[in-house]
């Protein structure tokens, strides 16, 4: 079985490669762990896609955001709610 810091590793990387493959929409990206709270680990996802117009954005960011949710979803690992009710993750 993964050690908690292995599955982080490979989810960072997964996630990674899932935004290589939208090149050339996304002249660059970074997957980082940005912050570790007493009950969750934060990973950043960040892009930038200049010269897309507003319709390819949101579909690409639907397709990075729903791709995402299948990594999370086979890794069974977990979304944390905020007391605000935002998903956090």
């Amino acid at each position: 079985s993964s050690t908690g810091v292995s599955r982080l590793e490979s989810f960072i990387e997964e996630v990674g490669k899932l935004l290589e493959t939208k090149k050339p929409e996304l002249e660059s990206f970074t997957v980082h762990l940005a912050d570790i709270q007493k009950n969750a680990l934060v990973v950043n996802v960040e892009y930038f896609s200049p010269g897309i117009g507003l319709e390819s954005f949101i579909r690409l960011r639907q397709e990075i955001y729903l791709s995402i949710l299948k990594i999370i979803e086979s890794r069974q690992l977990k979304l944390i709610q905020k007391e605000s009710g935002e998903a956090a993750g």
